[in-house]
């Protein structure tokens, strides 16, 4: 069989990432102080929002596993090395380019795409590992990170928004998971190592958070824990549920163009924010958010149904 049929696309990891696309269409829900305090992002701890970039990482290393091996039988190592290292240096260049349009300066606060971007560039050689090599550092990586951390790097990596370059140590850790879920999904055997990951991330994660807190600043170990263990939970239930259409429909075409839909929320953020207060009530927010929402899912249901896909 094709190798490229193989490893066609994958309805239930288009659903995953359109669950994080459409978590960044509601980021505006952080600029009202209506809104509980348990769905924005923790100083300490863990909440809701501390739970989107995990989501779309798993999604994107799964991804990239997926198409690699696509096109690893008709590139050479050289081709490959330069179209990944170019699609992931495009991304934090968006990255650097999105905080001076935020900010209006380089904060050097590593951003999102950044952190995404340089992730990428990580795990590329890793891609040429076997599974079990990748599983050996998807748990390496963390510890080493955290060993850091507890040894003195924690300042440091409090000067940046996701712990900054060196971070990508333990980050990289969810875009690997990720990828051992794509190759158990050309096995057949995906629900089965959905689970393990799960278990295996609850009990990681709460014998870590004895010895450390759970932190997204610092990447914590316990936090790493949950980043897989969350996505893996909820790609599982995708995957139980089989391919439904309507709403699932609309959620899997914000996960075909997540690089659009992510750079047009980032005008909706600075729209939301000029022209609305703070103080907007709760059922003011929401209508605000809903339509967006709205506006968002046919530009992605448009886009999907003639075919149009933004990649880096």
């Amino acid at each position: 069989m094709d190798r490229g049929e193989t490893w066609k696309r994958w309805v239930a990891l288009d659903e995953l990432r359109g669950v994080a696309v459409v978590s960044m269409v509601l980021a505006p829900l952080l600029l009202f102080t209506s809104v509980p305090f348990w769905v924005k992002h923790a100083s300490s701890g863990l909440y809701l929002a501390d739970l989107v970039l995990p989501v779309f990482l798993f999604s994107m290393g799964a991804g990239y596993r997926m198409s690699f091996e696509r096109r690893r039988g008709v590139e050479t190592a050289a081709q490959l090395c330069r179209s990944y290292l170019l699609r992931n240096g495009i991304l934090m260049i968006f990255g650097a380019l999105g905080e001076i349009a935020v900010y209006h300066e380089m904060r050097w606060h590593w951003s999102v795409l950044e952190e995404i971007g340089l992730a990428g560039m990580v795990v590329f050689p890793m891609l040429f590992l076997s599974a079990k090599m990748r599983a050996t550092l998807a748990i390496a990586l963390p510890i080493l990170w955290q060993a850091m951390v507890s040894l003195g790097y924690k300042p440091v990596a409090l000067r940046y928004d996701l712990g900054g370059p060196l971070a990508s140590l333990a980050w990289c850790s969810i875009v690997l998971a990720g990828t051992l879920a794509a190759d158990a999904r050309d096995k057949g055997c995906e629900g089965r190592l959905l689970v393990k990951m799960v278990i295996g991330a609850v009990c990681v994660s709460g014998f870590s958070s004895v010895f450390f807190p759970v932190s997204k600043l610092v990447v914590t170990l316990p936090y790493v824990g949950i980043g897989i263990g969350f996505p893996a939970l909820l790609l599982l239930g995708l995957v139980a549920k089989g391919e439904r259409r309507g709403a699932w429909k609309v959620l899997a075409a914000f996960g075909k163009n997540p690089l659009l839909i992510y750079i047009l929320s980032g005008f909706e953020w600075l729209i939301v924010k000029a022209t609305c207060p703070p103080s907007l009530a709760p059922m003011e927010v929401f209508a605000v958010l809903a339509g967006a929402v709205l506006v968002f899912g046919v530009i992605a249901c448009t886009l999907d149904e003639r075919r149009v896909y933004l990649k880096a």
